[in-house]
C-alpha cells in the first residue's frame, strides 16, 4: 500500500495559488506604479545551492508514518536513476555602468554526483555483465564576468580558470548466470577511478599533504538581440516584443584543460562469483564480500585530462504586456555534454516566466529539463536597494511523472549588497 502525505499536498496546493495570485492578479493592477527600485551600480554577494533526485523513490515513500521505506518494485522497468549537487559562491560581485557594460568576479565551488543502477541487479533478474555506474566530480573556479554592446548585440563574455578537485569514474556490471549441472553465479564486479589534485593516502589532519593539480580554462559567451524590434514587428503588434539569445557555457580552452596528477583506484567483487550455490544452496554470508584491492598511484603517472560539462542553449525573451518588463516569458531549447554520464549527450530545453514588479519583488517559475532532470522551480527575490534576498526551490526528478510527486528537491539562497 501506497501512502501519502496529506500535509505535502496541502503546501503544495497554496505554492499554486500563490503562484496564480502573481501571475494573473498582479500583472492586471500595474497600471498604478509606486516609487520603481533603481538597479545598482555596484554589489557584492554570496550563494549556495544544493540538490538530489531519483527516478522511483517519492518523498511519501521515504516519509511515511510507519516509518519505513516503500519500495514497489512494480514500478521498474528501467535502471535506477540517482543524481545529489551542491554549490557554494563564497564571494561575487558586479560592476554596472548602466545598461552599457558590466564587469564582475565570482568564485565557485560545485560538487556533482550521479548513480546509474541496472535494473536487471535490482530485480536479480538473468544479465551477463549488465552495465551501472557512478561518477561524481569536484570543481573549483575563479570567473571573470563581463558584459557589453556591439551595435544592437548584448554580449556576455566569461573566461575562467578551474581547478579539479576530484573526478570519480566507474566500470561496474552485474551478472546472473545459471550454468546447467554447476549452479547460478549473482555477482558484480566493480572498478572505481578517482582522479584527484591531491595523494589521497597522504592526508593529515583532514589537510592533505601536497596539491599537484594544474588549472584548466575554458570560457562562455552569450549573444542576446532586440529581434522584434529591428525587423519591425515589435512596433507593429507591441504584444510580440522579443528578444533571441545564443550561450555556449564551459567551451574548453585546447591544450589547456585540468590536469590531475594524483590517482587511486578500487577494485573489488560483491556476490558468488567462483562459488555457484548462492540460489541453489547454503552459503556464508562472509564469501559474497570480496576484501578488493586499493591502489594508490604515484604522482604524475597517471596524469588525466578533465573538462567541465559543455552546454549550449537558444532562448526567447517575450515581453506580452506591450514592452513592459512586468512579465517576461522564456521558451529555452539546447542541449548537454557531460562525461559524469553514460550518455554524455543530451537534449535540454523548457519554459520559464519571470515578473518583475519595479525592481523590488522578483518571481519566476519553470519547467526545465536540464542535467537529466525534470525541475519545477519557483524563485522569489526582494530587492531593498542596498541589500537583496534571493530564495528559490524546487521538485525534481529524472521522471517527468515523479517530478510532481517530489523523487527530489532542490534549494538556492543568496544575499547580496550594493548601491
Amino acid at each position: 500500500m501506497v501512502l501519502t502525505n496529506c500535509h505535502g499536498e496541502t503546501r503544495m496546493k497554496k505554492i499554486l495559488f500563490f503562484f496564480l495570485v502573481s501571475f494573473i492578479i498582479l500583472p492586471c493592477i500595474h497600471a498604478r506604479e509606486p516609487l520603481l527600485i533603481p538597479e545598482r551600480e555596484f554589489e557584492i554577494g554570496i550563494n549556495t545551492n544544493a540538490f538530489l533526485a531519483n527516478n522511483l523513490l517519492t518523498f511519501p515513500d521515504v516519509f511515511n508514518s510507519e516509518g519505513t521505506i516503500f519500495f514497489d518494485f512494480g514500478k521498474v522497468n528501467n535502471n535506477f536513476l540517482f543524481t545529489a549537487g551542491a554549490g557554494f559562491t563564497p564571494l561575487f560581485f558586479n560592476i554596472y555602468n548602466k545598461r552599457d557594460w558590466g564587469f564582475g568576479f565570482s568564485i565557485d565551488v560545485e560538487a556533482m554526483g550521479a548513480l546509474n543502477l541496472s535494473g536487471d541487479f535490482l530485480l536479480l533478474n538473468e544479465a551477463v555483465k549488465e552495465k551501472s555506474s557512478v561518477g561524481g566530480a569536484i570543481f573549483i573556479a575563479a570567473t571573470v564576468n563581463t558584459f557589453f554592446l556591439i551595435n544592437k548585440f548584448r554580449v556576455t563574455f566569461s573566461p575562467a580558470m578551474y581547478y579539479t578537485l576530484a573526478y570519480l569514474t566507474s566500470d561496474v556490471y552485474y551478472t546472473q548466470e545459471t550454468i546447467p549441472g554447476y549452479g547460478t553465479e549473482v555477482f558484480m564486479d566493480y572498478i572505481i577511478h578517482i582522479h584527484s589534485m591531491f595523494p589521497l593516502n597522504k592526508i593529515t589532519n583532514a589537510f592533505p599533504a601536497a596539491f599537484n593539480g594544474i588549472p584548466g580554462f575554458d570560457f562562455s559567451i552569450g549573444v542576446e538581440y532586440p529581434l522584434s524590434k529591428e525587423i519591425g514587428i515589435g512596433d507593429r503588434f507591441p504584444i510580440l516584443d522579443f528578444d533571441v539569445g545564443l550561450n555556449f557555457i564551459n567551451i574548453p580552452v585546447p591544450y589547456l584543460t585540468s590536469l590531475t596528477r594524483d590517482y587511486m583506484r578500487i577494485t573489488g567483487s560483491l556476490g558468488n562469483k567462483g562459488n555457484r550455490f548462492l540460489i541453489d544452496g547454503d552459503i556464508n554470508i562472509d564469501d559474497l564480500f570480496d576484501k578488493g584491492e586499493i591502489y594508490y598511484a604515484e604522482t604524475g603517472e597517471n596524469n588525466w585530462k578533465i573538462i567541465r560539462p559543455f552546454k549550449m542553449n537558444i532562448y526567447a525573451d517575450w515581453l506580452p504586456l506591450e514592452r513592459s518588463r512586468l512579465l517576461t516569458l522564456r521558451p529555452v531549447l539546447g542541449f548537454s555534454i557531460s562525461q559524469l554520464h553514460p550518455k554524455p549527450f543530451f537534449m535540454e530545453g523548457g519554459f520559464n516566466a519571470f515578473f518583475n514588479y519595479n525592481n523590488f519583488f522578483f518571481l519566476s517559475a519553470g519547467i526545465n529539463y536540464l542535467d537529466r532532470m525534470w525541475i519545477n522551480s519557483l524563485d522569489f527575490s526582494f530587492n531593498f536597494g542596498g541589500m537583496q534576498f534571493d530564495i528559490g526551490t524546487d521538485i525534481r526528478s529524472q521522471s517527468f511523472l515523479n517530478s510532481w510527486i517530489v523523487s527530489g528537491y532542490g534549494i538556492r539562497t543568496g544575499i547580496r549588497f550594493g548601491k
